[in-house]
């Protein structure tokens, strides 16, 4: 085997989704693992289709997964134009070549008598496909329909032969292709169909690995009937598990602006290494049970021999289980910069921050991280240490107004009063010390009112760190609102 090359072909009318990036990173390890070159390509040839902007949501998407490619629209390369719509003349020189060869032939049936060739076999319960009538028109016949104005499509003649592939995931695989018919590879439009300028473009590109999902494993053996017949040598075939939803539904019956769109992942604020790490060990068991590892072990242990045959599940839960251990290991000046955006967004810091309002952040950062799984979600755990007040729903405003909170309140002020400013984190289990001897209240009964009153949550970081971020002078402010707006004290 020469040098190793794959490639990641995307369609232009496509943005990327999860499973379109699992297939991305997959080629891209490969190509790292073997020392190879990872090629990027755009099928674009159907023009109605394309998204205009979304080469660029691509290139950003993939930038933002830290993968870089050898070849491809944005850097050009030696086998290139990589944008199909641009390699129409090739596409036109290998259809002659075939018609030379004879292995063609013009097709002149319209969508109708397509229809009814359909309704006839599954009315006598036999498999759908073309029955290859237009294979054996003569020349009268073919002039008859071009006087008509019919424009033919293009098909490859399949002769009935038992073909077997070896597929690095899955083994060794035999097609009966007298099952399948003869095939249509370039459209009445002269734009070729997709199976064939896949093939034209893997063959002059010297792609050496064809990795791709398992919904184009019925179209293996159509490319490799073309690759025999255009004289290419034949790619290894590695067909990977397609993603589903934890419902047992393909992505694309997902909301793809959401967890499955990487677009999505990006704004919500997903760390790229968890999500990278993720999707690469989906459908993997390691006999260790490594789940967490660097890119460079990634690239280390991938094996497309160790990928399951079976549909793999994308579930949201396991990738933040993956994201927040990723923010939890992170440096807090990383995921304090990295955050910025969505406190700026909810107006809670602005500009640029001095030396000490950074410090402050990170220092908040540090301790809400271990509570999220997202960037977007620190802003709303990091309001409680930037807002002057906070709102608490119907459950924390009823704890609050009981007389066992009214108690701990008054007795949580007094005893902060008689403290420094700057609280540690040894004066807060003072203070909770005392306060259990002042209202002998312990556990939940105990914390629940103070994190209550001082978050408006049940739940989030240790009441040790709020304390010590939040300081002696705002911690008495917060109570005392609350105490004022419930007349434990007098609003004068």
């Amino acid at each position: 085997m020469g040098r190793v090359r794959v490639r990641f072909a995307q369609s232009q009318s496509e943005h990327l989704h999860v499973g379109n990036a699992r297939v991305a990173l997959c080629n891209y390890i490969f190509a790292k693992k073997f020392d190879g070159d990872f090629v990027i390509r755009i099928e674009d040839t159907d023009q109605d289709r394309n998204v205009e902007e979304a080469i660029d949501e691509l290139i950003s998407d993939l930038r933002w997964f830290n993968i870089d490619w050898n070849e491809g629209p944005n850097i050009g390369g030696i086998y290139g134009p990589y944008r199909q719509s641009l390699r129409n003349k090739l596409y036109q020189e290998k259809l002659n070549e075939l018609i030379d060869k004879g292995l063609v032939y013009p097709c002149y049936c319209t969508k109708d008598d397509l229809e009814q060739q359909r309704n006839l076999a599954l009315s006598r319960g036999q498999v759908s496909r073309y029955d290859n009538r237009c294979r054996f028109l003569d020349e009268v016949q073919k002039l008859q329909y071009e006087n008509e104005g019919r424009r033919p499509v293009w098909r490859f003649k399949v002769e009935p032969q038992h073909l077997t592939i070896y597929d690095l995931i899955r083994g060794e695989i035999t097609f009966d292709t007298g099952l399948m018919g003869d095939f249509i590879i370039m459209k009445a439009d002269q734009t070729p169909a997709p199976l064939f300028s896949v093939t034209v473009d893997d063959a002059v590109m010297k792609i050496t690995h064809v990795i791709r999902t398992e919904d184009h494993l019925s179209n293996t053996p159509r490319h490799v009937l073309l690759f025999k017949a255009l004289d290419y040598e034949i790619p290894q075939f590695a067909h990977m598990a397609l993603l589903q939803g934890v419902d047992n539904e393909p992505l694309c019956r997902h909301d793809l602006r959401d967890y499955y769109s990487v677009e999505g992942l990006r704004k919500k604020g997903y760390l790229p290494e968890a999500v990278i790490n993720y999707l690469v060990n989906i459908g993997i068991s390691l006999e260790d049970g490594s789940e967490v590892m660097s890119f460079d072990e990634l690239v280390a242990r991938f094996d497309l021999g160790d990928m399951s045959k079976s549909a793999a599940t994308f579930d949201v839960d396991k990738l933040n289980w993956y994201a927040g251990y990723y923010i939890r290991n992170a440096e807090p000046a990383r995921i304090a910069d990295l955050s910025m955006a969505y406190l700026k967004e909810k107006q809670m810091v602005e500009g640029n921050l001095t030396e000490d309002a950074f410090e402050y952040l990170i220092r908040v950062v540090d301790v809400i991280r271990h509570n999220v799984t997202c960037l977007s979600e620190i802003a709303d755990y990091a309001a409680v240490f930037f807002q002057e007040s906070v709102e608490m729903d119907s459950e924390s405003t009823r704890m609050i107004r009981t007389e066992e909170s009214k108690k701990i309140l008054f007795a949580l002020v007094e005893l902060l009063e008689k403290m420094d400013e700057k609280l540690t984190h040894d004066d807060f289990h003072f203070i909770i010390k005392e306060l259990y001897a002042k209202t002998a209240l312990r556990g939940s009964q105990l914390y629940q009112p103070i994190r209550r009153v001082l978050t408006g949550k049940s739940h989030g970081p240790e009441l040790d760190d709020i304390f010590v971020l939040l300081g002696k002078q705002r911690i008495i402010q917060r109570i005392t609102t609350v105490m004022k707006k419930y007349e434990y004290i007098d609003n004068s």
